[in-house]
């Protein structure tokens, strides 16, 4: 969910005493930023007609295999995956419950990350796994996020919250919400699969804005950008209530509360510069 008032402060604020958390601060290397942009490029090419589909989608596959490969066996991942048990034994977050945290995490992680790889050549990651929660912030050097991405994030953001107040069901908004962000890059598959968004350009925006375990927002920088992502016990209490049907706990799991900072907001739209791309 994107969090258009979530700053570093009250996001340690929120998670406590961080002094015995795990913690990677971590430089991506040149390789991985390059393998994600060939596959970047691959996909474009590779959905712009049936005829490039039918030449090129296998070989996409394969680029694609490869990265997801080489990013899932990154430090970053292997200390995720290493140090989740310190968040999810805190908050006794077992089986299935544990399992939606754990995947939610990754998807939010290779949204981020792949975004400013798509548009940073130097892009740095910090991870905190407390017992109350997770914090990563994914900075991006030479770069940053353009105005109308980020109204648009707000813009959804107050869109889902109407339609909460409406008794609209999550589920049905969710769905308008990602049908809303893609956008096909020319051809869709007879035989594409539900939920698969390689076709389609936005499925960053979507994926960020339907996380409900996530809180999300691109903090600008002197020299570029950082994207900041929240997880709390709290939250995740919120979202395993709201999946029970809890219509007040899905409020409060996608509130929004910009409409009572529009100084700040506007403050923070006027710091954003140059254009920012949001990947696959």
């Amino acid at each position: 969910m994107f969090d258009s008032i979530l700053n570093l402060e009250s996001a340690v604020g929120q998670l406590g005493d961080l002094s015995h958390a795990p913690l990677i601060k971590h430089d991506v290397s040149g390789d991985i930023i390059l393998m994600c942009r060939k596959a970047s490029e691959m996909r474009n090419v590779c959905y712009q007609s049936e005829e490039a589909y039918n030449q090129h989608s296998s070989e996409f596959g394969l680029l694609l295999n490869r990265f997801h490969e080489t990013l899932g066996q990154s430090e970053l991942f292997e200390f995720l995956f290493n140090h989740f048990g310190v968040y999810a034994n805190g908050g006794c977050i077992r089986g299935e419950q544990a399992s939606q945290i754990y995947e939610a995490s990754c998807t939010i992680l290779t949204e981020t990350l792949s975004n400013a790889m798509a548009c940073s050549e130097e892009v740095a990651v910090a991870i905190t796994i407390a017992r109350t929660g997770i914090l990563m912030a994914i900075s991006q050097e030479g770069s940053n996020i353009d105005m109308n991405l980020l109204q648009g994030f707000q813009s959804k953001s107050s869109l889902m919250q109407r339609k909460l107040s409406k008794h609209v069901p999550i589920k049905d908004i969710l769905i308008e919400i990602r049908d809303a962000c893609r956008k096909t890059i020319g051809y869709v598959p007879s035989d594409n699969p539900p939920g698969n968004g390689l076709p389609y350009r936005g499925n960053g925006t979507a994926n960020i804005l339907a996380n409900a375990f996530y809180r999300v927002n691109f903090i600008p920088k002197e020299t570029g950008l950082t994207a900041l992502c929240l997880h709390t016990h709290k939250q995740a209490d919120d979202v395993f209530r709201m999946q029970y049907g809890d219509q007040e706990a899905a409020k409060r799991t996608f509130a929004s509360d910009h409409e009572k900072n529009k100084t700040e907001i506007d403050d923070l739209l006027q710091a954003f510069g140059t254009h920012y791309v949001v990947h696959m």
